[in-house]
């Protein structure tokens, strides 16, 4: 069984959970359809990036496909974005450039470059006039096929991919549907090289990359980590705010042949990344990266072990890899071939992954929220036995022990009151030393980050083109929202929790001992609710129940709208280009601009406000108060004060009182009692 697989079995038995929660009547049918919705909505998107000649299509061949489907890519820059996919009937939709896009690649092969051109600007205009000259055999059809998508069977991809399709030269993007159940709800995405010399299919890649679930770099195990590998990984992923990547190192059989072991390519290229993180200033990817180990394997020997022997012995190329793998390995079946292509081990590691993240977004979520709707069920049974047990006891009491019970009631609930104020005023000004260092921290953090981005600047050379200079700041100044503040943010979070526990820890045993002094009654389900608060590992779940209880409809999100509107501004710097004569003139005065820019962009930072309104959003606690404050009093105090003065005020009708008592304690009980079945038939 495949990941994929893997991930939509587990995504049906979630489904069935939300269904017997829902038959159960644990959750309401709007919560179910919730539930189900983000099942169906929510996609797993793995992206898989490298270098050419890195096996990256014979790999998601026995990756995905388990047979031969995509044919090798062109060029970095011809080489068009695929999405693999669910669709009822295997197909492909093909998307044409616009003629916008196409006049752009056109002035782009026109271009002259200056003799100081970066490699990846000559690159752009050799790939654009690749592009050109290959367009010239479809002239005729050229204006009416720019801007349209087109459907076609798989067993023409090759004509839109292909290193001679007809198509390849205006294909923009290609998405592949195969009815095959475990796509369901996922995306494989077979990234095109990046330095794209249309700007909008290389936003495109950034955007999956983005939103992926995983990112496999493939490396050739013949020259891995090499200076284009570094560039891809600690330029353009980390433009990308990447934060989880495997690294397979493809092809691990022809170095073994050169009398390398697998421990020996291992550990040449965790030397390597190693080397390219120390001369990096991405903290974020070097973190990431030093605890990845790279996983040799081989993609031909993986596909091979699926296809039938039929289409191996039938295929040249196939049979001589079969022979030679059987040599190299001394194989004598396709087992033995798929075991020592080491498949499974970048497989599992894929797996490992998906599942933690995803598992954590799409199914913990909504797993979490039945969990804290069946407690919440369960507790109101509790609590409804306990209170209906007590009432039936005072239903016993004379008059003088009910009056002096009542009393008692009303001076714990006076203490409580004042202790529970206390309790908030030394959470608020926790929570507000909380807030005060994790914005020092951010300023201090971006106000360090656009120091070192303004000595950047300086370190460019005389002859730096101004769109040198604008891509590697913006670059650079794009990290304080997909890193730094996103960073400080899961800090402020783990800082939040230290001071709820640190704090709840002596207040909920005041509230302990106050009931206990004044009320004879049994606490079982508010003291171990409210200890919640005093565990750092518990207080997600109690803050997690509030949102489910209190505000079910509540949209996650903000954090992404906060950001982004505080960062239009970064949209709106840096004025066109005017970068003529620079290689006669140097850049100085472009140079000092772009400092200032960096400057206004760092004021602008500090002046704004919706930091700190995320910041008071994420400390919150609100809903912790108005939480607290039910427990303890609406739940637990008021109704026993409510039972009390209706036993004292009616005196004459308590037999009958008696009698409604016994009736509902019999009735709550058998409630608990299939309550507990469902539960353990859900087996959570």
């Amino acid at each position: 069984m495949n990941v994929f697989e893997q991930f939509n079995q587990k995504k049906e038995a979630q489904r069935a959970l939300i269904k017997q929660a829902a038959d159960n009547r644990f959750i309401t049918d709007e919560q179910r359809r919730e539930f189900e919705q983000k099942l169906d909505n929510d996609v797993l998107t793995i992206g898989v990036i490298g270098q050419m000649k890195a096996g990256k299509s014979t790999f998601l061949n026995a990756f995905v496909f388990e047979r031969d489907v995509l044919p090798a890519a062109t060029t970095p820059m011809t080489a068009a974005l695929t999405v693999i996919t669910y669709g009822p009937e295997e197909k492909i939709e093909v998307e044409f450039y616009t003629r916008e896009e196409w006049d752009e690649q056109r002035l782009t092969a026109q271009r002259e470059l200056p003799p100081d051109s970066s490699e990846a600007e000559k690159s752009k205009v050799q790939a654009a006039q690749e592009l050109v000259e290959k367009a010239a055999r479809i002239s005729s059809c050229l204006p009416e096929l720019l801007g349209t998508k087109h459907t076609d069977t798989l067993d023409k991809l090759i004509e839109y991919v292909g290193v001679d399709g007809q198509f390849v030269s205006i294909t923009k993007a290609v998405k592949i549907y195969c009815p095959k159940e475990y796509l369901k709800g996922v995306e494989i995405v077979d990234t095109p090289g990046f330095n794209d010399p249309i700007v909008s299919r290389e936003e495109r890649t950034k955007d999956f990359l983005r939103r992926a679930d995983a990112v496999l770099l493939m490396l050739y195990a013949g020259m891995p980590f090499n200076a284009t590998d570094r560039e891809i990984v600690f330029k353009h992923l980390s433009q990308c705010g990447i934060g989880k990547v495997v690294i397979g190192i493809n092809k691990y059989d022809i170095p073994l042949q050169d009398g390398d072991t697998e421990e020996m390519i291992k550990d040449y290229v965790a030397k390597e990344i190693k080397e390219a993180c120390r001369a990096s200033n991405d903290e974020d990817l070097k973190d990431m990266l030093k605890n990845e180990e790279p996983i040799p394997l081989s993609a031909e020997m993986a596909l091979l072990s699926y296809l039938p022997m039929s289409t191996i012995l039938s295929n040249e190329n196939y049979k001589f890899s079969w022979d030679r793998y059987g040599r190299t390995f001394d194989l004598e079946s396709q087992a033995d071939l798929r075991k020592e292509s080491r498949f499974e081990n970048l497989a599992k590691r894929v797996q490992e992954i998906v599942m933690k993240e995803k598992g954590e977004i799409l199914f913990n979520k909504s797993r979490n929220a039945i969990k804290a709707a069946i407690s919440k069920i369960g507790s109101d049974l509790d609590q409804a036995i306990i209170r209906t047990k007590e009432l039936k006891e005072n239903l016993d009491l004379p008059d003088d022990a009910l009056e002096e019970k009542q009393s008692n009631l009303e001076r714990a609930k006076r203490r409580l009151e004042k202790q529970f104020d206390t309790y908030m005023i030394e959470l608020k000004e926790g929570m507000s030393e909380v807030r005060r260092r994790q914005k020092d921290a951010i300023e201090k953090e971006v106000a360090a980050h656009c120091g070192q981005i303004i000595s950047d600047i300086d370190a460019f050379g005389r002859t730096t083109s101004e769109a040198t200079i604008k891509d590697k700041v913006r670059q650079d100044l794009g990290r304080i929202k997909t890193r730094i503040i996103p960073r400080q943010m899961e800090k402020l979070k783990e800082e939040k929790k230290r001071c709820i526990a640190h704090i709840s820890e002596e207040h909920v045993e005041k509230f302990k001992r106050t009931i206990e002094k004044y009320m004879d009654v049994e606490t079982e389900h508010l003291i171990p609710k409210l200890r919640e608060l005093c565990e750092e590992g518990k207080v997600d779940s109690f803050i997690e129940e509030v949102l489910t209880t209190k505000q079910p409809s509540q949209k996650e999100g903000f954090i992404d709208a906060l950001l982004s509107a505080s960062f239009e501004f970064l949209d709106g710097m840096f004025g066109p280009l005017i970068d003529a004569g620079v290689w006669l003139l140097g850049n100085d005065g472009i140079k000092s601009r772009f400092q200032s820019e960096v400057k206004d962009f760092k004021n602008h930072f500090d002046t704004d406000k919706k930091v700190d309104e995320l910041i008071q959003r994420l400390t919150d606690i609100g809903p912790i108060e108005d939480r607290v404050k039910k427990l303890m009093f609406d739940d637990f105090i008021d109704p026993i004060d409510k039972d009390l003065k209706q036993i004292i005020e009616n005196r004459e009708g308590r037999e009958k009182q008696r009698a409604d008592a016994a009736a509902k304690l019999d009735s709550l009980q058998k409630q608990k009692q299939e309550y507990e079945a469902k539960v353990a038939a859900m087996a959570l």
